[in-house]
Order: C-alpha cells, then structure tokens, then sequence
C-alpha cells in the first residue's frame, strides 16, 4: 500500500498535468506611461496604484486564471466593474474568455495593515488549465489533509487503501514546466509577511521535489534553455482522470455504508472585516470592494450563502459602486445574503462601557431597512 506522502505525491502530478498553457503579461499603463514587470516604488501605506492594460483570454475550452505575484493588496476591475481581488491568500482568480479591459488597484497593504513602505509586483500571467481534472486532484489533496487529521484508525486505513489502489496505477507525469507553473499558481506571491510566521491555510504546502526542481530548472525549461520532458497526451491523461473519478466515486460510496454519517454541518461563508484596526478607513473601503466582488462572483458560480455584519460597510458600498450595491440588495431579498448583527460596525464589547454598545444599534434599521 502507498503511504501518504506518495498519494500526495500522485495527486500533485495530477494537479500539475492539468495546466496546458501560459503567458506572461509583462506591460501595463501605470500613470500615462508604460511599464515593464517586475516594478517597484515607495509608497506610503494609505496610497492607491492603478495599473491597466487590455488582454485578450482564449475561448480554447480551458478554464484561464489570472495570477499576480506582488506584495500588497489589489482590487481587480474587468471592463470597468469591480471584479475580485488579489491579497495574501487569493493570488489568482478566473477570468473569463474574450477581450477586457484589467486594472489592478493596489495598496501597499496587506493582512492586519502589514506593509514595507512600497508596492511591488514580481510578475502577472495567464494560466490555462484543464479544469475538471484540477479540481479531481484538488479533492484528492483534500483527503489527503483530511487523513492526517481524522482519529479513527480504522476510517484512515481503509481511506488510504482505497487512494492508493487508485492511485498507484496514475502513469500521467508533468514535465518541469508544468510543475514549475503549479508552484507558482499555489505559493507565488502573498502573504509577503515571513516576519510574522503567518502561513497559508487553503493549500498544502509545496512538495520538497518540486520546489528544487521548479528553482533547478523551471525557468529554463520556460525559457527553452533546458530541455524539457514531453507533457503527458491530453486524451492519455484525460483518460486516466475518468478512470480516476470513477473509481474514486465508487470507492467513497462503499466507505460511506461502512462508516455512516452522523448528523448535519451547515456552513455560512463569512468576512470578518475591521473598520478600523491597524488601518484607515480609506483601506477598509477598499477591503470591502475587493472582498464584497470576490463574494459577489462566488455567488454567482456556486450559489453559497453568505453572512456579514456592519451597516457602515453598505453605505460606503453604496457610495463606491452602485451596481455592486444593487447586486447585494438582490442577494438579500433572495436570502442569500443574510445581513447579520444590530451594529453600525462590530464594536470591542470587552474595553468599553454599556452606552459604547447602546449607541451603535438603534442606526442599524436606516441601511438594513
């Protein structure tokens, strides 16, 4: 039987498999000039940057991710409207076929008002990536994460067996490109924070084998100074990852009737957003364009529930971006976004006294309402 770190190991080659193209997008506009990355400037912490540039994402049947490696916090705008974000633990995100316009709105803050006096963005590309069988293998490195910390011996062991009777016969190896490109997608950019030991939590950390080869040869192998091995066939590959999910669904069936669930989990997805902490307001607004278009995209592909606090947030939504704002009133009608809590903003209930707490909650029903 496989051990762990030889499923992971599958499920990464998997992963990297899965990324069939790339391009660098290396000009942007940046105050009436053009700019060539990596760039970097002192800034001081409540500055804004804007960086535009026009791209055009192939309608090639492939899902196509946008990735900025940079210290900091940017707003994306796709064709003028607030799109997502870029911080320290969202460092790509999809972006649909045809031709746009992309600006990144950047502050050289980051988590908990972070920041090093400067904006800088190592690199920006688009990565092309075979969807389906990423999110197969992202499922694997699920359980994978789910094995190390379950108690039950016997659960783990059968779970185990399972992957690896599944996974011990993957023949699908990426090349050194690919695996270069999957580092980058995952552990580039981010949390530029070491000083504070402050890790990812939504992914695993990079393999030892692939951050030496990604660092030895991945960007000569980018280059085409080193030889690179093919990439696995598409239909070869494609083949494997049906084989892959079937049996894997087969498999998660026969251990569902062996060990039956007990009871139900409900989850709301949430934000907890400061209004003000180790920041100025002026950041807070802009934490709430990137964080509410980040939910607002998610709403829209995958139909999740979400729930946030503070009056103050929808007032400056409404001042920011009135069709973010109408989008957000159609979710709360729906009940999809459950407006939560009586406050203006969520107040420090430990250090003040009982009128501090009162006073914020009779102006909660003039937003709200």
């Amino acid at each position: 039987m496989m051990g762990l770190a030889e499923i992971e190991r599958k499920a990464f080659d998997l992963m990297a498999t899965s990324i069939r193209k790339y391009e660098f997008i290396e000009r942007w506009k940046f105050e009436g000039k053009t700019i060539r990355l990596p760039f970097q400037r002192e800034a001081e912490p409540g500055a804004l940057f804007v960086f535009s540039r026009e791209i055009e994402v192939p309608n090639d049947g492939l899902k196509w991710f946008l990735k900025v490696s940079m210290e900091g916090n940017a707003l994306v705008k796709l064709d003028g409207t607030a799109y997502g974000t870029i911080d320290d633990v969202h460092t790509y995100i999809p972006i649909r076929p045809g031709k746009h316009k992309l600006e990144l709105i950047v502050s050289p803050l980051t988590m908990f008002g972070y920041h090093k006096w400067r904006i800088k963005i190592d690199y920006a590309m688009l990565i092309g990536i075979m969807w389906e069988p990423y999110v197969l293998a992202q499922r694997l490195l699920d359980l994978v994460s789910f094995i190390e910390v379950i108690q039950e011996e016997d659960l783990k062991e059968a779970l185990m067996k399972e992957l690896s009777d599944i996974l011990i016969r993957v023949k699908s190896v990426p090349n050194i490109k690919q695996i270069t490109l999957l580092r980058m997608l995952l552990h580039d950019g981010g949390l530029g924070i070491k000083e504070l030991k402050i890790g990812r939590f939504d992914v695993r950390d990079v393999r030892p084998d692939y951050m030496f080869l990604s660092a030895v040869y991945g960007i000569g192998a980018m280059k085409g100074k080193i030889e690179d091995i093919p990439k696995p066939r598409r239909e070869h590959y494609l083949k494997e990852i049906n084989r892959i999910l079937e049996e894997l669904e087969d498999a998660l069936t026969r251990l569902r009737r062996i060990f039956p669930k007990i009871g139900k989990a409900y989850a709301f997805a949430h934000s907890h957003i400061d209004a003000a902490w180790l920041w100025t307001y002026a950041e807070t607004k802009q934490k709430i364009l990137r964080t509410f278009s980040t939910i607002e995209r998610l709403m829209r592909r995958y139909g999740i529930t979400y729930i946030q606090s503070s009056a103050q947030y929808y007032e400056w939504l409404e001042e920011l971006d009135k069709e973010l704002f109408e989008k957000v009133k159609k979710y709360v009608r729906e009940g999809k976004w459950i407006l939560a809590g009586g406050m203006w903003v969520e107040s420090d209930v430990q250090l003040i006294d009982g009128e501090s707490l009162v006073r914020p909650v009779p102006v909660r029903p003039k937003i709200f309402s």
